[in-house]
């Protein structure tokens, strides 16, 4: 995990210790190059890395599910290295009531 990765994921992480209620669900995504088995596999890995970070953070295991979408969820189709790099991320989507 980068650096700004690593920020972001400590926002969250004291996001979800505030407000105890709410689950997350990490959904993993690679670019498209490579197998579509390589990159599930990849997604899940990235998914699992953001998982064990949180529960570092103090965030339960029971709060947190993940989920591989390998290449198939693009924010970018350009192929060029910039894109595929928007493409390599870890989406956070929260669930159970949070009311801001």
């Amino acid at each position: 995990m980068d650096a700004q990765a690593q920020q972001i994921a400590t926002q969250n992480a004291q996001f979800m210790v505030a407000h105890p209620h709410v689950q997350v669900r990490l959904e993993g995504n690679t670019d498209d190059r490579g197998t579509q088995e390589y990159n599930l596999a990849l997604g899940e890995q990235r998914a699992e890395t953001v998982k064990q970070f949180l529960q570092s953070q103090g965030v339960s295991a029971a709060r947190i599910s993940t989920v591989s979408f390998g290449k198939d969820n693009p924010l970018c189709t350009t192929n060029d290295s910039a894109c595929w790099a928007r493409n390599r991320r870890v989406d956070f989507v929260y669930s159970g009531g949070y009311n801001g």
